[in-house]
């Protein structure tokens, strides 16, 4: 373990589910972290050449001139539409026709690249939040279709398909939901709890947490499931998604697929997990305690 980060590895030894890069935000660095050798927790800043590429790819999004907001202590800059996510929509794309595919983004409202529009000042907790969803959901560069054998009208039927109608309405309502709980001061599924509480009732309520986890998972998993049935009966009516998927080759309709079915499966399994786990520490609360306890 290298000396130079130990702040970086005792708040990851703290927190088991944070990224290098996570914590190295929370801790002010301003290089990127991430493991360079993850066996022997070791961690160092992303590699120039990866450096290199998103400063590409944000060249190639990007219409107009960089306007960056100003920092502001507390919160970080957080890219709406988030250039690495969209960069395979770019790869091998000349210059005139990234351009067009930039300015077809620009036209329906999702400006892309280093410009104010993009920008989104965040609280670090909700900024940490909506990227380890993100990476949850699958939604890293490595994991999209591979667009690099697409002419550029295909690519313009993806990115209205996947992008703005199925993975960025996903991530902008997760946010808003991050930052609601962020705003209330606690999280939605920490009302049950109460100051004034006896013991007893303190114990039941922490029973009722994993139902109700359980519950807004599956709520959760429910809504992919309509997403999912609303993008069908678009593509049995010939809508654009039909006639991109049509046109984008196989991996890209399969990789589609994938994120509505894992959406679906991985929030139904944990919901259901969710609710075995309260149901059975409320029965077993009951065995000890007696129905009138509650």
């Amino acid at each position: 373990m290298s000396r130079k980060y130990l702040d970086v590895y005792e708040l990851l030894d703290k927190n088991p589910g944070l990224t290098p890069a996570e914590a190295g935000r929370q801790l002010g660095y301003k290089a990127e972290l991430h493991w360079k050798s993850k066996k022997d927790r070791r961690v160092g800043p992303k590699h120039r050449h990866s450096d290199g590429q998103r400063a590409l790819s944000e060249e190639q999004q990007r219409i107009g001139p960089k306007n960056i907001p100003p920092s502001q202590p507390g919160f970080d800059r957080h890219h709406k539409r988030m250039i690495m996510l969209y960069r395979p929509l770019y790869e091998g794309l000349s210059e005139a026709d990234a351009l067009k595919l930039s300015q077809h983004a620009l036209d329906v409202g999702m400006p892309l690249g280093d410009v104010g529009a993009n920008y989104q000042l965040l609280p670090k907790e909700v900024h940490n939040k909506i990227h380890r969803y993100m990476e949850k959901e699958g939604m890293r560069p490595s994991q999209m279709p591979d667009f690099s054998k697409a002419d550029l009208p295909n690519r313009i039927k993806a990115f209205d398909a996947l992008y703005k109608d199925f993975l960025q309405p996903d991530i902008d309502k997760q946010l808003d939901n991050f930052q609601q709980q962020y705003s209330t001061g606690v999280d939605v599924i920490d009302f049950v709890l109460n100051k004034n509480e006896t013991p007893q009732q303190q114990q039941f309520s922490q029973i009722a947490k994993p139902i109700n986890t359980g519950v807004n998972l599956i709520l959760r998993a429910a809504n992919r499931v309509q997403t999912a049935l609303d993008i069908f009966n678009q593509g049995r009516s010939g809508s654009l998604l039909d006639q991109s998927l049509n046109a984008i080759p196989d991996t890209s309709e399969t990789d589609l697929g994938r994120h509505l079915g894992n959406g679906i499966s991985n929030g139904v399994e944990n919901g259901v997990n969710g609710l075995k786990n309260g149901l059975k520490n409320g029965q077993k609360f009951v065995d000890q305690n007696g129905i009138s306890s509650i």
